[in-house]
C-alpha cells in the first residue's frame, strides 16, 4: 500500500508542477507589450481615411473592407498565418491597450511597431506634430487558422469596447 501512496504522491506533484508552469506562462503572455513613440512610421491627419474605423475616439483600426482579404502565409510556429494591418493612435492618447481576450489567445496574437507576436499591447502616449495627429503604426494580426473572426479589447484611459474583426474573412459568414 505503501508504494501506491509514494506513487499518488509523485503523481500530484508532477500535476501541480506542471499546473504552476502553465499559470506562469498564461501570466506571462498577459503582461502587455509596449509600443515605444520610435516606432511611429506615419502621421495621418485623421483616423477614419480609408475604411479604417475609430474606437474611443483614440484608436484607428482597419475596418472590413481590408482585414477580410487572404491573409499570407508566415511560415512561423505557432502563428502560420498573417494579416498586416497598420492601426493608427491619436496623438497624446494615454492609457491605449488593445488585447485579446483570454479564450482566444492560443488563435490570435497581436504585433504592431516592430513587437514580437503577443496577446496585449499598451501604446505610449505620443505627441504629433500636429493638433490632433494620428500616429500610425505597421504591424497586424497573426492567426493559427486561415481566417477568423477575432474579438479585441480596446481599452483608452477609462473606457474599454470590444470590437470584432473579420480577418481573412468577413465576420458572419461561413469558414
Amino acid at each position: 500500500m505503501r508504494p501506491v501512496r509514494m506513487v499518488t504522491i509523485a503523481v500530484a506533484t508532477a500535476l501541480l508542477c506542471v499546473g504552476t508552469a502553465g499559470a506562469r506562462e498564461g501570466a506571462q503572455r498577459a503582461t502587455a507589450r509596449t509600443v515605444a513613440c520610435d516606432r511611429i512610421v506615419l502621421r495621418e491627419r485623421t483616423g477614419a481615411e480609408d475604411g479604417f474605423r475609430i474606437l474611443l475616439g483614440a484608436v484607428s483600426i482597419p475596418g472590413a473592407p481590408h482585414l477580410a482579404r487572404k491573409v499570407d502565409r508566415a511560415q512561423k510556429r505557432p502563428w502560420p498565418y498573417y494579416r498586416n494591418a497598420g492601426i493608427a493612435v491619436r496623438a497624446g492618447s494615454s492609457g491605449v491597450r488593445i488585447s485579446v481576450p483570454e479564450g482566444w489567445r492560443n488563435r490570435v496574437a497581436l504585433s504592431w511597431g516592430d513587437t514580437p507576436a503577443v496577446s496585449m499591447l499598451r501604446f505610449e502616449p505620443c505627441a504629433g506634430s500636429a493638433a490632433r495627429a494620428w500616429n500610425a503604426y505597421s504591424g497586424g494580426i497573426h492567426l493559427r487558422l486561415r481566417g477568423d473572426c477575432v474579438p479585441l479589447h480596446v481599452h483608452v484611459g477609462g473606457m474599454s469596447t470590444t470590437v470584432r474583426v473579420g480577418v481573412g474573412r468577413a465576420c458572419g459568414s461561413a469558414g
